[in-house]
């Protein structure tokens, strides 16, 4: 769950200690843990997915205080779960 108390340590009502909670533009919810040079581990509960980053480096454009890339890999694993199943 979301921090409940906003302070000046997390300003993001979107951070689940030390999980990044995220939407996607049409509502699809998922977590991710974040590392230091942009690998990621999200969870898109609703596709009974998970997906794994690995990285070296890390890119810096954000959407919604998360790195684009997180929004990025999640669309890449909602299409290959999709045409699957299709």
């Amino acid at each position: 769950t979301p921090v409940k108390e906003l302070d000046s340590a997390c300003d993001a009502m979107h951070y689940g200690y030390q999980i990044w909670l995220g939407t996607t533009a049409d509502g699809l919810f998922f977590s991710t843990l974040e590392g230091h040079r942009g690998q990621f581990v999200i969870s898109i509960p609703a596709l009974d997915l998970v997906v794994v980053r690995t990285g070296y480096k890390r890119r810096l454009e954000k959407r919604n205080f998360l790195p684009e890339s997180v929004y990025r890999c999640v669309e890449m694993g909602r299409k290959l779960v999709t045409s699957r199943r299709s």
